[in-house]
């Protein structure tokens, strides 16, 4: 999943242009710029695998966005913006990504989105 979203350019980069990594629960990972329509349906595509094996519900943790290491940096780019200016709908869009995934490939059940 991590490669797709590299080679579609679907994280949130530095002022380079350059992906941006920070570490969270898996160890070093990348931000989906959830706010661009494309980016939240490849997220939401591959919920089907959890659905497949029978979850129900998804908990989004560390939407914030937040990092082990701190805050991130207001300058991280995003397609709306920097980091300092998307910061608040981040977590919303993570959660619209994730409820319209599960509803889409659930067979009709209502989503459970647990997002802090």
């Amino acid at each position: 999943m991590c490669k797709e979203g590299e080679e579609n350019g679907y994280f949130a980069t530095d002022t380079q242009g350059t992906t941006y990594v920070n570490e969270v629960w898996p160890g070093d990972a990348n931000y989906p710029d959830f706010g661009r329509r494309k980016v939240r349906d490849w997220w939401g595509k591959h919920h089907k695998f959890l659905v497949d094996i029978g979850v129900d519900g998804v908990w989004n943790d560390m939407n914030e966005p937040a990092s082990f290491n701190g805050p991130l940096p207001d300058d991280v780019q995003f397609e709306y913006g920097a980091h300092e200016k998307v910061h608040n709908i981040y977590g919303h869009f993570m959660a619209k990504a994730t409820y319209e995934g599960l509803a889409k490939n659930d067979g009709g059940k209502r989503p459970f989105v647990l997002t802090r």
